[in-house]
């Protein structure tokens, strides 16, 4: 704000206070520039008419601010418990239950009440999940939802998940490759969610929603989660509560009509979104027949049905990816944070 010279302020248009001012504080930055400029204060040729021209921009602000058209204001805002929670996020997405909100440190899922069960049924398993041992817990605890924190609304059931800033959504990394990710970035992906799939046998559960919206991954450390859809999570046998839509053609034809969850599904979904991850969005792979960049072996592997146990599944696609790719090695994903969340 000292900074700023009169040509600078006299530019930004009076129905953009968002140029000058930022959303939190711009009754403090208004003080300032006022104090700076008032004709009381500065000697400077051009200190009435920025004066006049903050004055302007204060209004605009106010208005802005009080109608919620603030531009880039990226701020979430609700009540609960008669308290106002206020949260910045850097991406939104919608999805079939409500809305998903991603800032630096959070995953916020604003659910509608309505799905309730689902809604309740994702924080029941999440706080049964199980460890073998002190290894395990260290291996995998990061992987999943923790230090998940519930608010209730009139309308709405919002749940808080923190994460690292490391930590970016598939899908908003994908998106910003243009649709598709390189073969050797699919590759550790889809590693890390095999562990994290036999870690879900192990506690008998079923996660049903395995997709690029829901697994979150950190191009830094090569680390991958499985943050949302935990809604359709059910014990393996157990009835289903329901399953998302945009999924519900990779599930096989006798689970929908059993309505009973089978740890397989896991297992096709995980296929699923590598193959979104390297082009087709559709998780059928049916796009990367004809691509020159992906071994066609590879592709065929993907494509085919899921029926053994994911730790046996897992060495399988070790062997499909030294078979075509070579011998293991950091592949470096030249990726910010802040290329993807602005």
């Amino acid at each position: 704000m000292i900074t700023l010279t009169a040509e600078h302020i006299l530019l930004i248009p009076k129905d953009h206070p968002e140029k000058l001012f930022t959303y939190d504080n711009y009754v403090k930055e208004s003080r300032l520039l006022l104090k700076i400029w008032h004709p009381d204060h500065s000697i400077h040729p051009q200190s009435h008419a920025v004066t006049i021209h903050v004055l302007e921009l204060i209004k605009s602000a106010k208005y802005k601010i009080s109608n919620n058209t603030w531009t880039n204001n990226a701020i979430l805002e609700f009540r609960a418990n008669d308290t106002t929670y206020r949260l910045h996020y850097k991406k939104h997405h919608k999805f079939e239950l409500g809305d998903m909100y991603i800032s630096d440190t959070k995953i916020i899922y604003v659910v509608d009440i309505k799905y309730k069960k689902l809604f309740y049924n994702a924080v029941n398993n999440l706080g049964h999940v199980k460890y073998a041992d002190d290894h395990m817990k260290l291996q995998f605890q990061p992987c999943i939802p923790k230090s998940s924190t519930v608010y209730t609304t009139d309308n709405n059931l919002i749940l808080l998940i923190n994460k690292t800033r490391d930590m970016l959504l598939l899908q908003d990394v994908i998106d910003h490759f243009n649709g598709k990710l390189d073969v050797k970035h699919t590759a550790w992906v889809v590693s890390r969610l095999y562990n994290i799939s036999a870690f879900l046998e192990y506690n008998k559960l079923v996660h049903n929603a395995i997709s690029p919206m829901t697994v979150f991954i950190s191009p830094v450390c090569h680390t991958v989660c499985l943050y949302g859809g935990w809604w359709y999570s059910r014990k393996n046998d157990e009835k289903l509560l329901g399953v998302p839509g945009n999924l519900i053609n990779m599930f096989p034809k006798d689970v929908i009509s059993k309505k009973l969850a089978d740890s397989k599904v896991d297992r096709l979904l995980l296929k699923g979104t590598a193959i979104a991850a390297l082009g087709d969005e559709t998780m059928v792979g049916s796009k990367l027949l004809t691509s020159k960049n992906i071994p066609a072996g590879l592709i065929n592997w993907l494509r085919q049905p899921s029926t053994t146990k994911a730790s046996t599944e897992y060495k399988d696609w070790s062997s499909i990816l030294v078979k075509y790719l070579g011998p293991r090695t950091f592949t470096k994903l030249d990726l910010s944070v802040d290329d993807i969340y602005k």
